[in-house]
């Protein structure tokens, strides 16, 4: 984001965007599992249906520094945690 650089100068993603070298303002990584060393993918512009079962939730940055959404809960595994809360998506 714009507010953390040092030269107020925006990012490579978001000159793309204003360029219009990019279809949507979305990007979207693929990781692979640790147990293989290479292969993950960073898609500009878009997802691929490929990479990915059901559908996406999508959340609104609350605050364009960083990644932070809002939260109403967090479930992993058997345990989950109520909010409202807000994360960071780093």
């Amino acid at each position: 984001f714009e507010a953390l650089s040092t030269t107020k100068q925006k990012g490579p993603f978001m000159n793309l965007v204003q360029q219009n070298l990019i279809k949507d303002a979305i990007f979207a990584f693929k990781l692979n599992p640790k147990s293989q060393s290479s292969g993950g993918v960073l898609t500009l512009g878009g997802t691929d249906p490929a990479d990915y079962e059901g559908s996406i939730t999508w959340l609104k940055v609350v605050r364009p520094l960083y990644w932070e959404v809002g939260l109403d809960s967090v479930r992993m595994g058997s345990t989950s945690v109520s909010g409202p809360a807000r994360a960071i998506i780093d």
